[in-house]
């Protein structure tokens, strides 16, 4: 018993000194500052044997403030290792949803969409009065960074049940069920190597678990029912429901926004909480939103470049910056980034259920953007003798009369969740076909010429 006592002292001094764990922050403390306040004590104590009150007085305030800006300085140092840490974490942890999501190519952009809907419901069903205390913003973030993890179980099931082309038979199903059990006990042992809880882990152990439970109880891994499910798998399951239904599979056609309401709704009090279902059906525009403008994504820009293009992909859509973008052209590479920021910001608008609102700023930004920028290209491809001008600008005298036409058609119907998928569609296409495709023939013009402006 001695032994083992000494060992557990042992190891605890070693986890100190080592910073590992919840342990990291006394480091500083005990190798850095508890020495130094100790040298200043002792040495303090004999120079100031002499000293007046008033300097006295002085002293204790300098030394109070220099041990305020100590504390300051250790606390900013604390949580910028926390932040990396917890950076680590979810990297690492959205490393092995994408592994498990690789796997099943069909799925596509299933995860970031789903973690979309979790937040857009959420978000949603807070307001009614039973659920205020229960969501709060931190719910909701840590339900957004634990959705991704929902189907990691997948890695355990065998290709040729994950992976079948057909529906599954009865055996079949069996195994494919296995993966919300397999995928849970992933998470316990992830966790169990962890010091302090993650409360975005062990959201998503819940998800991973129960997201195939059904209100009346005849789901599975437990076959729960009612309130018995925890709230974060109610929630999740109607979005990744949504998501099933509606995208196209191998078995199975794509279904319409219309038809895959109408099924969850269908199934209020059997499959799904009925205040969920509620609360769905005053937000399932923002869904339709979501899902219509992923496609957009991934039907221009994902595939469009046949070199990068992945059907798993990778989560969190954008349009990144590359080297492939640049003309070398200073105005004109800098109007061009803030194009693709603002398309990002409306991508990121869209998976927070904000998609109007934003849309509405890209299109006032627009009628100021293609003005300037617009100017910019012709100026200088006059400047530089360009061959195809002419062509050119035909292209942008299209884009300007067709966004003044939409901008005429949403200030007269108001903006509509068409409205947020097609400004997507349309604006993502015209950065990837024409800045990519068509924008880059600008490197290679033409000596400069003489041009009467």
């Amino acid at each position: 018993m001695l032994n083992q006592a000494a060992s557990n002292k042992n190891s605890t001094l070693q986890r100190l000194l080592s910073g590992s764990g919840s342990a990291m922050g006394f480091r500083w403390f005990i190798l850095v500052l508890l020495p130094v306040l100790l040298l200043l004590a002792i040495s303090g104590q004999r120079a100031i044997a002499g000293w007046e009150r008033d300097n006295l007085t002085l002293a204790f305030l300098a030394l109070v403030a220099v041990l305020g800006l100590l504390f300051l300085l250790t606390a900013y140092i604390r949580q910028t290792q926390l932040n990396r840490l917890r950076a680590t974490q979810r990297n690492m942890v959205f490393g092995l949803a994408n592994l498990a999501e690789m796997r099943d190519p069909d799925t596509g952009k299933h995860l970031e969409r789903t973690r979309g809907y979790g937040v857009i419901l959420a978000d949603t069903l807070r307001r009614q009065p039973k659920y205020r205390r229960l969501i709060d913003d931190r719910f909701i973030a840590n339900l957004y960074d634990a959705a991704p993890l929902h189907d990691l179980g997948k890695v355990g099931v065998p290709d040729r049940v994950l992976l079948k082309p057909g529906r599954l038979d009865r055996e079949e199903f069996a195994v494919i069920q296995t993966h919300t059990t397999i995928g849970a006990g992933i998470l316990e042992r992830l966790m169990e190597k962890i010091d302090e809880p993650v409360p975005f882990l062990t959201m998503s152990h819940t998800i991973a678990l129960h997201h195939h439970e059904k209100y009346n109880g005849s789901g599975y891994p437990a076959e729960l029912a009612g309130e018995d499910i925890p709230l974060e798998a109610r929630i999740y399951a109607l979005g990744d429901a949504y998501d099933a239904i509606r995208a196209k599979r191998p078995y199975k056609t794509p279904v319409t926004h219309l038809e895959t309401v109408q099924r969850i709704y269908a199934s209020r009090g059997t499959h799904f909480d009925p205040d969920i279902v509620n609360a769905f059906l005053d937000c399932e525009e923002h869904f339709m939103e979501l899902f219509d403008s992923y496609q957009a994504y991934d039907d221009i820009y994902l595939h469009r470049d046949s070199a990068n293009a992945q059907d798993g992909g990778g989560i969190e859509p954008a349009v990144v910056w590359s080297r492939e973008f640049e003309l070398g052209v200073d105005i004109i590479d800098r109007q061009h980034r803030e194009l693709i920021e603002r398309i990002n910001q409306l991508l990121n608008a869209v998976r927070q259920g904000k998609g109007r609102e934003e849309s509405m700023t890209l299109l006032r930004f627009l009628q100021e953007y293609v003005v300037e920028h617009f100017q910019s290209e012709e100026i200088y491809m006059r400047r530089k003798g360009y061959q195809d001008y002419e062509a050119h600008k035909e292209m942008h005298d299209t884009f300007v009369a067709d966004l003044h036409e939409l901008m005429a058609e949403v200030e007269k119907t108001g903006i509509t969740s068409e409205h947020v998928v097609l400004i997507n569609r349309r604006v993502i296409n015209w950065v990837v076909a024409h800045i990519f495709l068509v924008d880059k023939n600008l490197r290679a013009c033409q000596r400069p010429v003489e041009v009467k402006e």
